[in-house]
């Protein structure tokens, strides 16, 4: 990315002895920004959030931050970049911050499956089996997944959800909500409804731009045939949504130690060296519940 596309650093103050005072990064942060922080996302959803894909790197210059956090990102990352990008993080931090790292935790997953498979053997307690199917979907369902929320959001959608409470305890109550996908009509339906929405003329940069998407997938799928299917696939699968890697306690901590970091451990969603880190609400929603119970919370510091 040349140097006039790169966004500008966030302003800071001079401190006493030169040095500004601590801004936060939140990479990959959806609609969970705050105004207090540098935000950044591959889609902007807010005001004032940064437009970027970091899988080109962190556009902002070496020891400016004294926080880096990212929440469910880096398991969409390939083991590959993985490394580089917690490195990128490591770069962009003051000696001293800290990195936050929020993933799934594949342990807690784990010994939910085998603890759920026990007592599905036993199959003396109700809705023994149900738990079962969820956790195994929990295992697999977002790393092979071909179609936006895959089985884990057709099983949230049933009419009757026998096990919600336990499911919701698993997940939390807002990726409950969001495992309820759009039909998906097809593309001469869907080419239809945009004409008749928006009328003939095209009054906008993005009106454009959709109008070729459609009539472009429309010539691929007459074009393709039943291929057209293997191609959205193959797009969805290199959206972002796949899980690319799974992490633990171990896996995690070794990882970050090798971008650098030390005194790396494990906390609790409401735990953190981040100062203030409970006025954020960052891994708790407003009432003090846990925004993703399936989380492991590790933490690093870059030495001083």
């Amino acid at each position: 990315m040349d140097n006039q596309s790169k966004p500008k650093p966030p302003r800071v103050r001079e401190g006493a002895e030169g040095q500004a005072p601590a801004a936060y990064l939140n990479i990959g942060c959806g609609e969970r920004y705050l105004p207090a922080w540098v935000n950044i996302d591959l889609d902007a959803r807010g005001p004032g959030i940064v437009q970027h894909d970091i899988q080109k790197g962190i556009p902002f210059p070496d020891g400016i931050f004294g926080a880096v956090y990212h929440s469910h990102l880096l398991e969409h990352l390939s083991k590959d970049y993985a490394l580089a990008f917690l490195r990128e993080c490591h770069r962009v931090l003051r000696c001293g911050g800290v990195l936050r790292v929020v993933v799934p935790n594949l342990e807690q997953i784990v010994r939910c499956y085998l603890s759920c498979l026990e007592t599905a053997l036993r199959g003396q307690e109700p809705e023994s089996d149900l738990n079962y199917e969820w956790i195994m979907l929990e295992l697999y369902d977002q790393a092979v997944r071909t179609r936006c929320g895959g089985h884990m959001a057709r099983y949230i959608a049933r009419p009757s959800v026998r096990n919600l409470s336990f499911v919701t305890n698993r997940i939390g109550t807002s990726a409950v909500a969001s495992c309820h996908p759009a039909p998906i009509l097809p593309y001469r339906q869907r080419l239809k409804n945009f004409i008749k929405q928006r009328g003939i003329l095209l009054t906008s940069r993005h009106a454009a731009s959709k109008m070729a998407t459609l009539v472009r997938d429309a010539a691929l799928k007459a074009v393709l045939g039943s291929d057209f299917e293997k191609l959205q696939v193959g797009r969805f699968r290199t959206s972002g949504e796949i899980h690319a890697c799974m992490y633990d306690r171990h896996s995690l901590k070794v990882l970050q130690e090798q971008a650098g970091f030390c005194e790396v451990r494990a906390c609790s969603a409401v735990e953190s060296r981040i100062e203030e880190w409970s006025e954020y609400c960052l891994d708790t929603n407003s009432d003090g519940t846990v925004y993703k119970p399936d989380s492991l919370y590790m933490e690093g510091i870059k030495p001083k």
